[in-house]
């Protein structure tokens, strides 16, 4: 093994070159005279043997800032390293190496919380990923992936780009989107050296999946001309893509890091316009379908690129072309690593003041951190103008009884934090000054479990006739799993 390189290295004087740190040799001062019985001769330098470049990127999500050191060195090569920050270069001998993990700060006389494997770095450039968590099993325990930068030709308007399977939970990914066929990335690996080409303009969207099931897609940045990109693929699936550990990609260009990419806003359709029948959820005429043949009670999602858009509503099956509401609806603005629900209300055949068919969207951002509790909030989506909402009791709901201020049609209330339990809900008419005790209007009967994170959406129409098919309901959508699933609650 080539410890001793690796740690004169560190120890001994650098000079930066572009891009790299290069071991350099101290000639002696002109100045300092020769001692008597010394031979003057200048001594032979030693050709350099093959030199290897090496960086490292902290792709470990459960692991804090470290200082990496050859394994039984004093001098850390690369001091506080943080989780998806990428190393500066630096220039070795070519060989096999030994790295060591010490929390940062930490004295390197203590135990370190790493110790690789064998690592080989050939002549060149080589990028070393540290993968996997602190605290894992066997499958997914910390360790370092080192990856052979061997970049196939530059090509005009283009970067190549190498996926590097760092994910902890993601299976064997198949990648698409990008220029060329299909191709797969097993965990704790990288694609081929190659590299794939892909436009450097950025936006083209960059799909993995499981097998032939979608599990989340990126939209690319812009990238240099020629440059070669590594994608690291890191976190967890089963995290919330807004949250630090969520799953993401870290693009590492060849001289240095360019950032995160989150996943793609995701968007669930809820269609909770009670007379309505199959409908469709685009992002314009003609354009892409986000939901189809969706009926009342159901949910569908889809990945979008960031950005806002006007989502139109047609009947389905119409290839988005039959439009409802003319014009579509201002999403607002959708952020990557962020999910949202587009809530399909009002009435397809509105009477005297109810209002037509549109598309409210709500961004998802519910408390995380208190899992004794359900967090709740509520949603006014139907046919009428203000409602409160309310825990009932003996009838009534009392003035400490009620979770929201007046909501309008289309919007959300502030989060309620609900305790485990039983409640009946109530939903009262706020049109009129605010006077309780409030009667409400249609009561619900619903469970509060700990951990959930959930919209309660009032749906429907108050008004009865003869077809009561229409009167109100309390659709719950449950955001607390990755696939949101909807409740209907009928009234009391």
């Amino acid at each position: 093994m080539r410890h001793t390189s690796l740690l004169l290295t560190a120890l001994l004087s650098f000079a930066l070159l572009p891009g790299c740190i290069e071991l350099t040799r101290q000639p002696a001062s002109p100045d300092a005279g020769t001692p008597d019985g010394v031979d003057t001769a200048a001594p032979e330098i030693e050709e350099a043997g093959p030199q290897a470049n090496v960086r490292l990127v902290h792709a470990a999500s459960d692991v804090g800032p470290v200082d990496v050191y050859a394994a039984g060195g004093d001098v850390p090569l690369y001091s506080g390293l943080g989780y998806t920050q990428v190393s500066d270069w630096l220039t070795v001998d070519a060989g096999d190496y030994v790295f060591e993990l010490r929390t940062e700060g930490a004295d390197p006389t203590e135990p370190p919380i790493f110790v690789s494997a064998l690592i080989s770095l050939p002549e060149g450039p080589s990028t070393v990923v540290a993968a996997g968590l602190a605290d894992g099993s066997e499958d997914d325990a910390l360790r370092l992936v080192p990856v052979q930068e061997d970049w196939g030709a530059p090509r005009a308007a283009r970067a190549r780009v190498r996926l590097v399977h760092a994910g902890v939970d993601a299976p064997e990914l198949t990648v698409r989107g990008l220029e060329g066929a299909d191709f797969n990335v097993e965990r704790f690996d990288s694609a081929d050296a190659e590299g794939v080409v892909i436009p450097t303009a950025g936006g083209d969207r960059i799909q993995l999946l499981d097998g032939n099931d979608l599990l989340t897609v990126f939209t690319a940045p812009p990238f240099a001309d020629g440059d070669a990109v590594l994608l690291v693929a890191t976190g967890s699936l089963e995290s919330l893509a807004r949250e630090e550990e969520g799953f993401k990609l870290v693009a590492v260009g060849s001289q240095g890091a360019l950032g995160e990419i989150r996943q793609d806003p995701q968007v669930f359709t809820v269609h909770g316009a009670r007379d309505a029948g199959a409908l469709e959820n685009c992002t314009g005429t003609g354009e892409t379908a986000v939901a189809a043949n969706i009926d009342y009670g159901q949910i569908q999602s889809d990945f979008v690129s960031p950005g806002e858009y006007r989502f139109e509503v047609h009947t389905y099956p119409s290839g988005c072309t039959n439009v409802l509401n003319e014009g579509g609806t201002a999403s607002g603005p959708l952020e990557a690593g962020e999910r949202y629900m587009l809530l399909l209300s009002g009435e397809v055949t509105p009477v005297e003041n109810e209002p037509f068919i549109q598309v409210a969207s709500f961004k998802e951002q519910f408390t995380l951190d208190d899992a004794d509790v359900a967090q709740v909030r509520f949603v006014h989506g139907a046919s009428y103008t203000q409602i409160y909402i309310g825990n009932v009791l003996d009838g009534e709901i009392a003035e400490e009884n009620v979770f929201t201020d007046g909501i309008a049609w289309r919007a959300e209330s502030v989060e309620v934090a609900l305790p485990e339990g039983s409640y009946v809900l109530g939903a009262a008419d706020a049109n009129g000054e605010f006077a309780p005790p409030l009667s409400p209007i249609v009561t619900f009967d619903v469970n509060a479990s700990p951990g959930a994170r959930a919209w309660g959406i009032v749906t429907g129409d108050p008004v009865i006739d003869d077809d009561d098919d229409e009167f109100l309901q309390l659709m719950v959508v449950n955001t607390s799993v990755p696939d949101w699933e909807v409740a209907l609650v009928d009234v009391n």
